[in-house]
């Protein structure tokens, strides 16, 4: 857990936390992310640190991630999918250490994976499920709401199996619950004209650096999403390591026109990841935690992978023993075999890309950022208090400076 905010994010929702709410102060930053502060004041009523009741609201999303993925593969697969895919994003590399910042990502990890329970239990038959579905959805709206907007084809779906009482409730439920954070979090920043002004600023100096949907052609929309289609394959490797090798080979044998025609289950898995994937390359990728989204879908398809190739060993085993290489051990246990050394393969690159990488989310660069930032801190209190002040200027509000004085 580190000891010090992580970014400039970070000091917003930290100000938010502990001191007040006010999107046109960028406490937080537009457009607002209202119930994660509020889920981080409620921890920091117990724990007095606002770095650490954000990094243990993220803490708390990672473990939702974590459940929900098994329960999800397990469902969709099978025990052993299950089972594996929780383990794999347990350890992957971006997962864990964006779990260790005051950063919402993991929180993306978290809803997605809920979400996508929720509608593959209500597809699955259980369709009362379907106002969780519809509470969750405004909830994560609440929190990080691009995991809402990537959901909201598998929220469709679900609602569209289900009878229109049903329906209609759920998208009241979803609309009750959304006012109920929407209201507080225009109110709480200076009313409607106030919270458009900060949101229409803050898309100003977004929206050049976006391709297509916030931007345009004459802006560089084109060269963006090609921009964004490079950074989105490197934080694709940073953040959910080796083991995407697997989901290249998994596409070919699930995700073909004949399986996706005639098996729900990689239609849900296709629905699931391609939102956002368009969303990373034709509208916006700011940092590399964005595609955290995509990890609990990454780490069922490599688990669907593995016991894929499990399988293939197997068959392969079958076959040679058949021509007479008698030696090989039985088919099960070569199967089995193969499947643990992958994952075990997988787990252990991942681990040490934690422990000894360069990269976002590292060991290295969260121990090198608490000493930087801490060394700075040490500096700015030993400075006469009472004639010392800080400003810090703002890209996303090149018209306004804030300026704190350094408290005693």
């Amino acid at each position: 857990m580190t000891q010090t905010l992580y970014g400039f994010d970070s000091a917003n929702y930290a100000l938010a936390v502990r001191d007040f709410y006010n999107v046109a102060f960028h406490q937080p930053h537009p457009p607002g992310y209202p119930l994660y502060v509020l889920f981080a004041r409620g921890i920091d009523l117990i724990v007095h640190d606002a770095n650490r009741a954000l990094i243990l609201e993220g803490v708390g999303w990672s473990a939702a991630a974590v459940a929900c993925t098994i329960a999800l593969g397990r469902g969709l697969f099978g025990r052993t999918v299950g089972l594996v895919s929780g383990l794999l994003l347990l350890c992957t590399v971006g997962f864990w250490g964006y779990a260790e910042v005051a950063y919402p990502y993991v929180a993306l990890a978290g809803e997605t994976a809920a979400l996508a329970l929720l509608t593959y239990m209500v597809l699955a038959g259980r369709h009362r499920l379907v106002l969780a579905l519809a509470l969750l959805w405004a909830v994560s709206a609440g929190v990080r709401w691009d995991a809402a907007i990537f959901c909201l084809p598998l929220a469709v779906w679900a609602l569209w199996g289900v009878a229109w009482r049903l329906r209609l409730t759920a998208v009241g439920v979803a609309a009750a619950v959304v006012a109920a954070w929407m209201v507080p979090t225009i109110l709480l920043s200076g009313g409607w004209d106030v919270y458009r002004q900060a949101l229409a600023d803050y898309l100003r100096v977004w929206s050049p650096q976006s391709a297509y949907v916030l931007g345009d052609f004459a802006s560089g929309g084109d060269t963006q999403a090609t921009y964004n289609l490079n950074f989105l394959v490197n934080y694709l490797r940073q953040m959910l390591g080796v083991g995407l090798v697997l989901v290249l080979y998994i596409l070919g044998r699930r995700f073909g026109p004949a399986r996706l025609a005639s098996d729900y289950r990689s239609r849900f898995l296709a629905l699931w990841t391609v939102p956002p994937l368009g969303v990373y390359v034709f509208a916006h990728l700011g940092e590399p935690g964005y595609v955290l989204s995509l990890a609990p879908p990454a780490a069922i398809l490599i688990a669907l992978a593995i016991t894929d190739l499990r399988d293939e060993a197997a068959q392969a085993t079958l076959v040679l023993r058949a021509r007479g290489w008698r030696w090989l051990p039985a088919a099960r246990v070569v199967g089995t075999g193969v499947a643990g050394l992958i994952s075990l393969g997988v787990i252990a690159w991942n681990v040490q890309a934690f422990a000894r990488g360069v990269g976002p989310g590292r060991l290295p660069d969260l121990r090198a950022h608490d000493a930087t930032t801490s060394a700075q801190i040490e500096f700015l209190k030993a400075q006469p208090s009472a004639t010392t002040f800080v400003l810090a200027l703002c890209a996303e509000l090149p018209r306004r400076a804030a300026v704190q004085r350094i408290r005693p």
